[in-house]
């Protein structure tokens, strides 16, 4: 922990397409599985029956569908912080967030330490702050005038470590 003074406050809703923004970027790290399927794929046209690349294609097209589409859909609907209103704070020793219900009723808070975040990644719509290789948490740009963007940056920067 770095015991930087700065401190950076963001309000937010999440929306639908800032969660599926994210989703969609986080899609690559299944990239693994996608070269198997194209290459099961690739492999039963030129040497298997026409069942097997029918099978192949309809089961790699309902993953993918369910991965980008169904999944990130369904939890945004089902999941009442995802639709609350967040704050963040964003400083030195960590970051402390809460997520309210339309009412301003608490749903979740939390503190932070740096040491929790294993990466981040910034797209051209948020930043992505990783807890594991399959959790995260969004934080978008929108609202965020460029020198906020450019002080969470620096912020995030000189607290995450690299992993």
């Amino acid at each position: 922990m770095s015991g930087d003074p700065r401190k950076v406050e963001l309000s937010f809703e999440l929306s639908l397409s800032d969660v599926l923004a994210a989703r969609r970027y986080f899609v690559f790290r299944w990239s693994t599985l996608l070269v198997f399927f194209l290459t099961a794929f690739a492999w039963a046209v030129i040497e298997g029956p026409l069942s097997a690349v029918l099978w192949i294609g309809v089961f790699g097209g309902l993953f993918g569908s369910w991965l980008l589409y169904f999944q990130p859909r369904r939890a945004f609907r089902t999941t009442p912080h995802l639709r609350g209103q967040h704050r963040w704070v964003l400083g030195g020793d960590g970051a402390s967030f809460e997520a309210t219900d339309s009412d301003g009723a608490p749903l979740v808070s939390s503190d932070l330490s740096w040491n929790y975040v294993t990466s981040v990644r910034e797209t051209d719509r948020a930043f992505l702050l990783g807890g594991s290789k399959s959790s995260y948490f969004l934080l978008p740009k929108r609202g965020l005038d460029p020198a906020a963007v450019a002080e969470v940056r620096d912020l995030l920067a000189a607290n995450v470590k690299k992993a």
